[in-house]
């Protein structure tokens, strides 16, 4: 519960901070909220910067995942967790998918974030499996990824990099 809870507060914008949770299973804490820029105008200033930002940050460990739980309904078990992207700005900010992802997609960064999000998110499912932890990983794609040509051999690539069987990853179309 105090997982999901945490989780939650994720999801509502508030800048985290890692720590260990029930069954040393790791979870982010809310700390305070973040404000979230306005990126919608291709020709703003901010925007420009963000996407000069982003192609260099893009494949980075810039580019953070925190872990949502998933639960069991009857059991309240947790059973598998959804990675969901944060960008760690230069100046030390949290920003949030609504903040940056309009831009990755008009720059075409999207490929490149979706590997570096796979293969973060897979390394982190194999640390786990190897920790004892059964869980499934959800990881968000988006539908111009489903468009690339070469998709499906970086997901299975990524799994086998990563020694992780093919159902425990669980791909959502956002």
């Amino acid at each position: 519960v105090e997982l999901a809870a945490n989780a939650a507060a994720q999801n509502l914008g508030c800048s985290r901070k890692r720590r260990d949770g029930p069954h040393g299973l790791p979870y982010v804490e809310a700390r305070e909220f973040s404000a979230i820029a306005d990126i919608e105008d291709d020709n703003s200033v901010d925007a420009g910067m963000l996407a000069q930002a982003l192609r260099r940050d893009v494949s980075t460990d810039a580019m953070e995942l925190h872990y949502q739980p998933q639960l069991d309904a009857a059991s309240g078990e947790v059973v598998g967790v959804e990675a969901l992207v944060r960008w760690r700005h230069a100046d030390g900010s949290l920003m949030f998918p609504d903040e940056f992802l309009p831009i990755v997609e008009r720059s075409g960064l999207m490929p490149a974030l979706t590997n570096n999000v796979l293969r973060m998110a897979l390394s982190t499912s194999a640390d786990w499996h190897r920790a004892g932890f059964d869980l499934t990983m959800s990881v968000n794609v988006s539908a111009s990824d489903l468009r690339s040509a070469d998709f499906v051999t970086r997901v299975s690539d990524a799994l086998a990099d990563h020694d992780v069987a093919p159902d425990r990853l669980i791909l959502e179309l956002t």
